[in-house]
């Protein structure tokens, strides 16, 4: 795959998991973890 395919791809990775943190992580801290780490994920590359 080329190199936008995977920008894009990680722009949606940060785009859900920055919907579901804001959601559903007061409520649940095991989501505001993975959710957190998708986040890192995405902007580290």
């Amino acid at each position: 795959m080329d190199d936008a395919t995977w920008l894009r791809g990680r722009g949606w990775a940060l785009a859900t998991g920055l919907n579901a943190y804001t959601a559903y992580a007061a409520a649940d801290s095991r989501v505001a973890a993975q959710t957190t780490r998708q986040i890192a994920h995405a902007l580290i590359g």
